[in-house]
C-alpha cells in the first residue's frame, strides 16, 4: 500500500470516528437531559465531580487492562455507578485523549492510549 492510499484510509477513519464521537455527545447529551430533569436536577458541580471521579475508578480499571464496555459498565456499576454515569467517564477520558476504542467482532472495547 502506497503512502496515498494509507493516508486516505487513515483520513477516512479519522473522518468516521469524529463523526461517531459526535453522536456519542449528542447522546451523552439526551441521556443529561432525562436523567436529570428539573424536578432533581444535580448541580453542575457534583455532576462533574462524579463523573470525574468514575472516570478515574475506570482509568484504574483499565490499567489493568483492555476491557469490553460490558465489562465497563459492571465495573463502574459496582462503584456506584450508573451507566449514564459510566458513559460520561468514558466521554471525559476519551475528550482528554487518555483511552483508545475499537470494536471487533461487534464489541466495543477500550483500552489506555
Amino acid at each position: 500500500m502506497d503512502t496515498e492510499d494509507r493516508n486516505s484510509k487513515i483520513g477516512k477513519a479519522a473522518s468516521m470516528l469524529y463523526h461517531k464521537l459526535e453522536e456519542g455527545e449528542r447522546a451523552i447529551n439526551s441521556i443529561i437531559s432525562e436523567k436529570f430533569s428539573e424536578e432533581e436536577s444535580m448541580d453542575l458541580e457534583d455532576l462533574n465531580l462524579k463523573i470525574g471521579e468514575a472516570a478515574g475508578v475506570l482509568y484504574h480499571r483499565l490499567e489493568e487492562g483492555e476491557c469490553t464496555l460490558s465489562q465497563i459498565k459492571n465495573h463502574l456499576a459496582k462503584n456506584g455507578f450508573d451507566s449514564s454515569i459510566a458513559l460520561m467517564a468514558i466521554g471525559w477520558l476519551a475528550r482528554e485523549d487518555k483511552i483508545l476504542a475499537y470494536k471487533t467482532s461487534n464489541k466495543w472495547s477500550l483500552k489506555l492510549n
